[in-house]
């Protein structure tokens, strides 16, 4: 099990925009049983994610196509 921890590195409003995404991003790795539980930190400067992965290389692979990952424009 890992714990990843995103923390926001742009405006709420920004991060608000690709929250429809981020949920579908979530929605399919609760459905392929990556993901355990997740929410939003408080006060709302991220979220942390309970992840059920083999290895720290998995993990690394999934989030790098988390929506929130961009939306700061900085990518990894």
């Amino acid at each position: 099990m890992f714990i990843i921890s995103l923390t926001y590195k742009t405006s709420l409003e920004n991060v608000e925009r690709f929250i429809p995404e981020h949920n579908d991003f979530l929605d399919q790795h609760y459905t392929a049983g990556n993901f355990i539980a997740s929410g939003r930190k408080e006060p709302r400067i991220g979220g942390i994610i309970l992840a059920n992965a083999g290895s720290k290389n998995e993990v690394e692979e999934i989030i790098r196509k988390d929506p929130f990952l961009y939306s700061s424009g900085s990518g990894l």
